[in-house]
């Protein structure tokens, strides 16, 4: 599992929606929501979890979620 740059720490999880420009599946988690970005033809998953509306963590090459 690698971490991607920390600029999108902190960032409004609508901005982020936006900038990726693709549909975003949304999955409960514990203390707050995960996100999971499906790369275009491929399998690998990135997640974001957020709470209060802002990105709070990131991590990429995740297994597809179940």
């Amino acid at each position: 599992m690698e971490q991607i740059g920390e600029d999108v720490i902190g960032s409004r999880v609508s901005g982020f929606v936006s900038c990726f420009g693709n549909p975003i599946d949304e999955r409960g988690a514990p203390g707050g929501r995960c996100l999971y970005y499906r790369e275009r033809g491929d399998e690998t998953y990135w997640r974001f979890c957020a709470r209060d509306g802002r990105i709070v963590s990131a991590a990429g090459s995740l297994p597809r979620p179940g």
